[in-house]
């Protein structure tokens, strides 16, 4: 108890796969949250249409962009396809 948990995921986007490793778990967030680094690598870029937005949570705030992406796998849990409902589901990158 008290620890933290780290995992691997894999994003599936633009017919490509990037797979990251030590992935923090916060079980307290709504959002997965990648670096646009990484995830730019399988083409993830922020896109005119995608939203802007601003987390807040204990570390401060940070401005993420939301996009779509085919699935999120995390083990043998595979989510797809994931939809924005408009409440702030999706990739913030």
């Amino acid at each position: 108890m008290g620890g933290v948990a780290y995992l691997t995921a894999t994003i599936e986007a633009n017919g490509q796969s990037l797979t990251l490793e030590n992935v923090l778990l916060d079980t307290g967030s709504g959002e997965c949250v990648f670096k646009t680094e990484l995830v730019e690598k399988i083409g993830i870029k922020p896109k005119p249409t995608d939203r802007i937005r601003i987390l807040v949570g204990i570390g401060g705030e940070e401005v993420v962009v939301q996009t779509q992406v085919d699935a999120l796998s995390i083990g043998s849990l595979r989510i797809s396809p994931i939809y924005d409902s408009g409440w702030g589901n999706g990739i913030w990158i």
